[in-house]
């Protein structure tokens, strides 16, 4: 494969600050199609929303619990409707929201392992959920719930648009797959072999996270071996800041884009995986900034032609 086209730059576009006193912004976030922002916060059972300027716009949730409507803390959020979006909070059932803060309705996952996340087409939303025969996609449309014909023995990572189309690949392949619409099969692939995925046995690579944009480009994110990372297998502690500072020696981050017949546009490197950027949908991407309730900093990518 040829060298990169293009260097990216990700440019500030708001921030989102919180209060140690009050709402403070967490992981996972989303764009809305109106400008305004979706985040989890520190509190079980609320997520939080955001205008386009960064304001804080109030709280929504029922709280924590396993009733309707009632979650512990979002592990995904994924807009459908211009006044619907849905919340995964780790578990087989999914709530439905308004964007005003009204519980709709919950859907259940027909799997035997929690639902992490989903990718927006149009009005529908592409999940995933582990069963004994492995990970299978689901299509969340209105108050239906059915397979989307992507099943694999690996995590499944997925990025869906308008433009761009729907697209999977797995945490251990460098492979990112292109899929028809509504069926689900795999209509092409673009396969990646650099020399330093999948990394070693003590500091194997994995492929976790997917953006599919406007643009007609797909984005990967991929944890990866640290050329200079000391031998051995990583070390597990219990202390977050410890763990990251050991995480760094490790375990670099790599962004990848590539366009749809397998050209690579964009490759670059991190530290590690909290300085890079992570995608939110809508071509928009975020990094945290600061560690005690911290700020989330929204970001575009630019980019520049090489040469």
């Amino acid at each position: 494969m040829l060298a990169p086209l293009c260097n990216v730059e990700f440019r500030e576009i708001v921030r989102l600050q919180g209060d140690v006193d009050g709402v403070a912004p967490h992981e996972p976030i989303r764009p809305l199609k109106d400008g305004r922002f979706l985040t989890a916060t520190y509190s079980p059972g609320e997520v939080a929303l955001w205008a386009p300027d960064g304001e804080l716009v109030g709280v929504m949730g029922r709280g924590p619990g396993e009733g309707p409507g009632e979650f512990d803390y979002p592990t995904g959020l994924a807009q459908t409707t211009e006044d619907e979006f849905v919340l995964f909070s780790g578990i087989q059932t999914v709530h439905v929201y308004s964007t005003n803060g009204d519980f709709r309705r919950s859907l259940r996952i027909p799997a035997s392992s929690g639902v992490g996340d989903g990718a927006t087409f149009g009005d529908v939303v592409i999940t995933s959920a582990g069963s004994v025969e492995g990970e299978q996609a689901y299509v969340l449309q209105g108050d239906s719930v059915r397979a989307f014909g992507v099943r694999v023995d690996a995590m499944l990572v997925l990025a869906a648009n308008e433009s761009t189309g729907v697209w999977s690949a797995e945490n251990d392949r460098y492979v990112l797959r292109r899929h028809l619409w509504p069926s689900g099969i795999v209509r092409d692939s673009v396969a990646r072999n650099p020399g330093w995925f999948p990394g070693t046995k003590d500091a194997p690579g994995s492929l976790y996270g997917l953006q599919a944009d406007s643009h007609g480009l797909i984005w990967v994110l991929i944890s990866a071996a640290d050329a200079d990372a000391p031998s051995g297998r990583i070390p597990f502690v219990d202390d977050p800041e410890e763990q990251y500072a050991i995480d760094v020696k490790y375990l670099d981050s790599v962004i990848e884009a590539f366009t749809p017949d397998g050209r690579l546009v964009v490759s670059v490197r991190y530290d590690s995986v909290r300085e890079s950027a992570y995608p939110i949908g809508r071509d928009l991407w975020y990094r945290r900034i600061g560690d005690l309730l911290p700020a989330m900093v929204i970001l575009r990518a630019e980019l520049t032609r090489r040469g």
